[in-house]
């Protein structure tokens, strides 16, 4: 991750620079009396829209939370004011003075009072303060609102999941898948409850949760695809690559919700099977499935790959890519990892 952000000021801020760079350089001039008005207008003009500007952007252009980071922000943010303010300045007074009397940087320098760079200081650091009050305080507000949009996102998230594995269909359809193994395989009966049993607790555990280890979501995983390859068979093949990783974050009831659209919009049958394949690749984790719409599908909400899109949002730079081509339905999940998610979640 780039330490600053691309220099892109807008033309607001430029005007509001402008403006107050005027009413700045009136006020010199009638509080110290200058002999040269037009002179010293120009110069506080040029001055103040240099060092606003540049100041500004060191504060709102370095990409460290206020938030987690405050004192590194500080000082980071202090060092490159003094390193910037007094080059900034020593440029627009040598513009004005060239401009007005032909005056080359050397001699323009010689002739400044460094009593001058004290005061340019002493305003700057006041600026400053302001600025860092400011910026701590729109990035907790900020935070604040991030943290209740993820809330919510996880709700429907919650709620979701729970709908697809409570509703009539999904109970009906295990229950069923159950009364045969019960008479059929007792033993396979067992495990398929213990089965069932590890995916409800994994929901209810993981309702509180923003990230999962992908190595957490597999176990979860594995338990669900062990129940709906016992209801469809040798029509459902899925090959599951993931790496079993305590480093790799993602999203709870990500990857099942996924399983649980390609089930949804697509046709399971022995002889025309759903293949669905998850692996790691460069971009993200894929899900991919072979794209066999059902002739009376069921009208869906949206509420899934729309919920997982919007939490990713709030947790990385990255988007979640969806694409059909070549007869197959593609889903890229960006990679979360620990020692990157909390400046991901920082970063405005």
């Amino acid at each position: 991750m780039a330490l600053f952000k691309p220099f892109r000021p807008t033309l607001g801020e430029l005007v509001r620079a402008v403006l107050m760079g005027v009413v700045f350089g009136i006020i010199l001039i009638f509080t110290t009396g200058s002999n040269h008005p037009w002179f010293s207008f120009s110069m506080n003009l040029l001055l103040f829209i240099f060092v606003s500007i540049g100041n500004g952007y060191i504060f709102t252009g370095i990409n460290i939370s206020w938030i987690d980071y405050p004192i590194k922000k500080l000082i980071l943010t202090i060092l490159l004011t003094t390193i910037y303010t007094p080059i900034a300045a020593f440029v627009a007074i040598s513009i004005v003075c060239f401009l007005w009397y032909g005056s080359n940087p050397i001699d323009t320098f010689k002739g400044m009072e460094w009593n001058f760079y004290f005061w340019l200081f002493i305003i700057t650091y006041l600026i400053s303060f302001f600025l860092a009050a400011r910026g701590f305080l729109l990035n907790w507000r900020q935070s604040e609102i991030r943290a209740a949009q993820l809330k919510e996102a996880q709700t429907a998230a919650q709620y979701e999941s729970l709908q697809n594995q409570v509703n009539p269909h999904f109970l009906f359809n295990s229950l069923n898948v159950l009364s045969t193994l019960v008479y059929k395989d007792q033993d396979v009966a067992a495990k398929f409850i213990k089965q069932l049993s590890v995916v409800y607790r994994y929901v209810l555990q993981a309702k509180d949760k923003e990230v999962v280890s992908l190595s957490t979501e597999l176990e979860a995983l594995d338990a669900y695809i062990f129940l709906i390859q016992m209801r469809f068979a040798e029509g459902l093949i899925i090959e599951n690559e993931l790496p079993r990783s305590e480093d790799i974050q993602v999203l709870p009831l990500s990857l099942q919700m996924l399983l649980e659209n390609a089930v949804k919009h697509n046709s399971v049958q022995v002889d025309q099977p759903l293949r669905i394949r998850l692996f790691m690749a460069a971009d993200g984790i894929q899900v991919v499935n072979n794209i066999q719409r059902k002739s009376n599908e069921q009208t869906s909400m949206g509420i899934g790959l729309e919920n997982i899109r919007k939490r990713y949002k709030y947790l990385s730079d990255q988007e979640v890519v969806v694409t059909e081509q070549d007869g197959c339905f593609q889903v890229v999940l960006p990679v979360l990892r620990l020692k990157e998610l909390s400046v991901a979640q920082a970063v405005v």
